[in-house]
């Protein structure tokens, strides 16, 4: 997708659009922006491929992004305040870690409320996996009702293979994977957890 030209406009309203694949299944999708209103887009252009985002407004904060030329491994942070109690066995019950995010950015005319690329096409502006994510309660005097705030943590592609394990491991999988005629850890799952007393002196004659 081509590059919009923000030149020739005064003002622009900017939205984010953020798609949650839980568990990596593509059966349970979350989908929501920082709009007013529902909206739909889409990544490919296509009609039939339109996706309606739930328009959370002032309650969805989203952490800036920077633009670089190489990869990095920048993080994200996502906010979502006023989440009704009843809701929160929702996240709780889901398998949020590890789940695909991508975050989609699009500008619309402030005055008329219409992308300026004229379609529901929108580009990426990130895409990463949940790492960790936090909920507090907050608690309102006034109304006295508390509704809770959910921070989720989104790591870059390129920060998740960053914390991929490296190296070897002691043990025969791992060994008959280079060598697969190496017998030297066979007896490891045998030796394991067993107590060995290196220090001791022990007699030639015995």
């Amino acid at each position: 997708m081509a590059n919009t030209d923000l030149t020739a406009f005064p003002s622009i309203q900017t939205n984010l659009f953020v798609r949650i694949d839980v568990d990596n299944q593509g059966t349970d999708i979350w989908r929501f922006s920082d709009r007013s209103e529902d909206y739909e887009i889409t990544e490919t252009g296509l009609a039939e491929d339109l996706e309606t985002y739930t328009g959370l407004g002032r309650l969805i904060d989203i952490s800036r992004t920077k633009t670089e030329l190489q990869p990095s491994t920048n993080s994200v942070s996502i906010t979502l305040s006023g989440v009704p109690n009843s809701e929160v066995s929702t996240v709780l019950n889901a398998r949020l870690k590890g789940s695909r995010v991508k975050i989609y950015r699009q500008f619309f005319s402030p005055a008329t409320g219409n992308p300026l690329s004229g379609a529901a096409q929108v580009p990426l502006r990130f895409a990463g996996i949940v790492k960790n994510y936090a909920i507090d309660e907050e608690f309102s005097v006034e109304t006295r009702n508390a509704s809770m705030l959910i921070t989720l943590q989104i790591d870059s592609i390129v920060g998740y293979l960053q914390d991929k394990i490296v190296g070897r491991q002691t043990n025969p999988e791992s060994m008959k994977t280079f060598y697969p005629t190496d017998t030297s850890f066979d007896r490891v799952p045998v030796l394991k957890n067993q107590a060995w007393n290196f220090g001791i002196v022990r007699n030639p004659a015995g």
